[in-house]
């Protein structure tokens, strides 16, 4: 089966991503009423919560090359009223999500292991109840993965 992921050098490394990373902290802290680290055998995943975990959950996964950043000021305000709101970043794309050891070779690299990623992400959580899933782009695909292999 083909990787889903993209090859580079070591995730969260060097200039760049220390502006990037900066820049994605200091958003984040006005956006999300709670941020977190979520741990995986692919490494770790962080995750933004809104609105109360008794309501129906919404997971949101982003595109290529965003994170969850995208759903903050847009969706999470008014959706959070009447659902709880998980925005998790992907593994191994732009966000806190790191995949083991900063090796993009250690996050998902098949359908089946995306499924099994974000599955445990879910189980880390606790979810109780089943959830409904927004995709975005790349997002869907996700999705789509978690409904094949769950």
């Amino acid at each position: 089966m083909p990787s889903i992921m993209f090859e580079t050098t070591k995730w969260h490394e060097g200039e760049q991503w220390t502006k990037m990373l900066s820049i994605y902290d200091a958003t984040v802290k006005g956006m999300f009423p709670v941020s977190r680290l979520v741990t995986t055998r692919f490494g770790d995943t962080q995750v933004h919560t809104a609105g109360d975990p008794s309501k129906p959950t919404i997971v949101f996964f982003h595109g290529i090359a965003t994170n969850s950043i995208m759903f903050g000021e847009w969706l999470f305000p008014e959706l959070s009223k009447d659902y709880y709101c998980v925005a998790i970043d992907t593994m191994g794309d732009l966000g806190r999500s790191l995949p083991r050891d900063g090796d993009p070779s250690n996050g998902p690299q098949t359908d089946e292991e995306m499924a099994e990623w974000a599955l445990k992400v879910f189980d880390e959580l606790g979810f109780q109840q089943p959830v409904n899933i927004l995709g975005y782009s790349f997002g869907c695909c996700i999705g789509c993965c978690i409904a094949r292999f769950h």
